[in-house]
């Protein structure tokens, strides 16, 4: 009986030990699967200038999804370096002869090998075939992008140094602030802090007092004024204005000149041409008997002149005649 036991034991123990081995086969089965264990690789050879960044285990990745990986770091009789890259076989047809390698080196994020086929109806790579690998560099770009903005806070930071020294532009005008504001402390007024007179801004403040009675005197004038222009308004142009009146004397006299007939009319020119022929031809008279009377008075200048000189003695000048 307890041998049957015993057996009976060593049955269940190994077939407990038979389906661990076998669960366990299978697990490495599937992960082996799932890693790709047993698919069939395709190589490909990178070249690159420089091994920078470069590792192995470092994914390739196409239209963002995980493809490859390399798988061996190598350098050439150049001193180039040489990357080979195994991707399975149901990933290879995405690598096409005119595809590119591009090592990526992100700002934030892991470095990685990008693989970009713009023509995928090209023919598949040969054999021996290198692809040159590009970089991108984050890291750089954004450096130099940088670059500029870092000189131009040194400047700004070298001026603002500058405009807050001791003798530097600031502190000059704050102290011409300070300045300002004592003196406007001991003024009365910003006025008198301008014109350094206060006895100017004492007169200025009175004539202001006084202000709103001359505003007052000259409405007075200015309605007084209207009154006058109103006034005048009314005796020309009224009805028994100085412009009636005037119109009704031209009236009168067009009436009266329309009453004299053309014969009386010419004989009135006549006559007043005569008459202005008369006195112009008088007055040409007077002016010669003029020029006569003033040639008589110059002789009897010159002869009474002689007469004074020829008689000795005289001391009393002869008044000339006028």
């Amino acid at each position: 009986m307890d041998s049957a036991e015993f057996y009976k034991t060593r049955f269940k123990v190994g077939l407990f030990a038979v389906i661990f081995i076998l669960v366990t086969f299978a697990s490495l089965l599937m992960f082996a699967i799932k890693k790709d264990l047993f698919e069939s690789l395709h190589t490909f050879t990178l070249l690159s200038r420089t091994g920078e960044e470069l590792r192995e285990g470092m994914p390739v990745f196409f239209s963002g999804f995980r493809i490859g990986v390399v798988s061996d770091l190598a350098l050439n009789d150049a001193g180039h370096v040489l990357a080979t890259v195994k991707i399975p076989e149901r990933h290879a047809q995405w690598v096409r002869g005119s595809s590119t390698f591009t090592l990526e080196k992100p700002f934030i994020g892991e470095t990685k090998i990008v693989l970009e086929s713009k023509n995928l109806a090209s023919g598949p790579p040969y054999e021996t075939q290198l692809f040159v690998m590009g970089v991108v560099d984050d890291i750089n770009e954004v450096i130099k992008r940088t670059r500029p903005i870092i000189d131009r806070l040194d400047r700004i930071a070298g001026n603002i140094e500058n405009i807050t020294r001791e003798a530097g532009t600031l502190n000059q005008s704050l102290s011409q602030i300070n300045a300002i504001s004592a003196k406007l402390a001991k003024k009365s007024s910003l006025l008198e802090m301008a014109t350094d007179d206060k006895q100017a801004v004492l007169a200025l403040n009175q004539s202001l007092r006084q202000m709103p009675k001359l505003i007052e005197h000259y409405e007075a004038l200015s309605t007084d004024m209207q009154g006058l222009v109103r006034d005048a308004k009314h005796d020309a142009l009224g009805p028994k204005g100085s412009i009636m009146r005037v119109n009704r004397l031209l009236d009168q006299l067009l009436v009266d000149l329309e009453k004299i007939d053309a014969e009386q009319l010419n004989q009135l020119l006549t006559n007043a041409a005569r008459a202005s022929a008369d006195v112009a031809t008088s007055t040409e008279d007077l002016q010669l008997l003029r020029r006569q009377i003033d040639e008589s008075i110059v002789r009897w200048n010159r002869l009474l002149k002689k007469a004074n000189d020829v008689i000795p003695g005289s001391k009393q000048d002869a008044g000339d005649l006028p």
